[in-house]
Parts: structure tokens; sequence; C-alpha cells
């Protein structure tokens, strides 16, 4: 975890220890709804090209649909 210069707390790191795969969540309050923002060639969460992402409540609302 590093804190940025203006004090928000972010967790760096990969998934599954693939570097193409990194991610940084600024960690704002208790509740982290588009604080995660992913890079790399290619991320298979993404929702579109710009490496837009579900937030939680959007993967909640698919989970509960299935």
């Amino acid at each position: 975890m590093d804190i940025n210069p203006t004090g928000i707390p972010h967790i760096k790191g990969y998934v599954n220890g693939d570097r193409k795969l990194s991610f940084d969540a600024g960690v704002y309050d208790e509740h982290y709804e588009g604080a995660l923002i992913i890079s790399g060639e290619s991320f298979p969460h993404a929702k579109s090209p710009n490496q837009e992402v579900l937030s939680v409540s959007e993967i909640e609302e698919i989970e509960k649909r299935e």
C-alpha cells in the first residue's frame, strides 16, 4: 500500500501475480465503488476497450439475476 501526495492510501498490485494485469485502488472511504484503475495489455473483467470495470454494485446486480 502506498499513500499518494494528497494523503489517499492506494492498494496496488497484480491479479494472480500477472504483471499484465496490474491494478491501483484508492481507498477513499469504506466503499470502493469506482476506486479501481486497471492497466496492462488485457484485463479479463474490463467492460470496454477504455478499461472501464464493473463496480461492486454492478457485479452484485448481475449475480442476483443469475
